[in-house]
């Protein structure tokens, strides 16, 4: 039986929200934040340029899985996705929430999985975790040099 988990991670950026939500926009540029994404093709974009769908190609150690994933945009609030098609993973979506205070933008990442083949739901949990807090610490760092 496969398990679906999820993560909430919470930091905050020294940047403001329009920096932030332009940062995951530039998906192009997220192999350079992210060591999961090896490649990333647009497919398509909204009128503003952001991403609606993209083909990635995400390594988990020595696999790696071209997913196909959707994109959406809500101002500068949030943006979330949902991968439609993984050679692993039955289901992932998650989010970015964005709230400006004081010191920059505080951000949320949600992150929801669940895989397709049988592991031990800790096990899954545990690598979750890591990756959202390597990833959030990575896209912090990015999104603190972004320029617009």
């Amino acid at each position: 039986m496969t398990h679906s988990t999820r993560v909430d991670v919470e930091f905050t950026v020294h940047a403001r929200p329009e920096t932030v939500m332009a940062a995951l926009a530039d998906l192009r540029r997220l192999p350079e934040w992210s060591s999961l994404h090896r490649s990333v093709r647009i497919e398509s974009a909204d009128a503003q340029g952001r991403p609606v769908r993209a083909s990635v190609d995400a390594a988990f150690g020595p696999l790696t899985d071209p997913e196909l994933i959707e994109y959406e945009w809500y101002g500068l609030e949030r943006m979330s996705w949902n991968v439609l098609t993984s050679t692993y993973l039955a289901t992932q979506r998650g989010s970015y929430t964005l709230r400006p205070e004081a010191a920059g933008t505080h951000v949320t990442m949600s992150m929801e999985i669940e895989a397709k083949f049988r592991a031990p739901r800790l096990m899954v949990r545990g690598l979750q975790t890591a990756t959202s807090k390597t990833a959030s610490k990575q896209f912090k760092a990015f999104a603190e040099t972004y320029s617009l």
